[in-house]
């Protein structure tokens, strides 16, 4: 997992270091569930609908400086990360973003409302955390 600082530019332009938000990023396999269909698999996958896995760019974290929590949205921070995926993508290939998150309903429509989908994973983790992808 590698962490990324968002820091506030005009403060740095000025010689200040000042975070004001944090993500972090890794790959990880995702296990495609059973009884996803063959057409939702092609979608993820983007060329078979028989796999069973893919590999994926997770984002394992991201949150807010408390003294800075106005300056920065939950959206923009999403978005950085979303950035430096697609770079690496163009460069190493891959087409899956990925989150886990607690069964949250605020947490959901958040992902939701920035393009993720859930992923309806029957399949029980350790932590018990839903996934939901973005394809790139």
């Amino acid at each position: 997992m590698r962490n990324y600082f968002i820091l506030d530019e005009e403060k740095f332009a000025n010689g200040e270091f000042d975070i004001l938000a944090f993500f972090a990023l890794s790959t990880k396999v995702l296990y495609l569930p059973e009884e996803l269909s063959k057409n939702q698999r092609k979608k993820i996958d983007g060329l078979y609908n028989g796999v069973s896995e893919v590999s994926t760019f997770l984002i394992g974290q991201i949150g807010k400086n408390d003294k800075n929590k106005d300056k920065i949205s939950g959206k923009d921070i999403l978005e950085y990360a979303c950035n430096y995926i697609e770079e690496a993508s163009e460069i190493i290939a891959g087409r899956v973003i990925l989150v886990e998150v607690k069964d949250n309903p605020k947490l959901i429509s958040f992902y939701m409302k920035n393009n993720f989908q859930l992923l309806k994973n029957t399949a029980e983790n350790e932590e018990k955390l839903l996934q939901m992808i973005r394809i790139i």
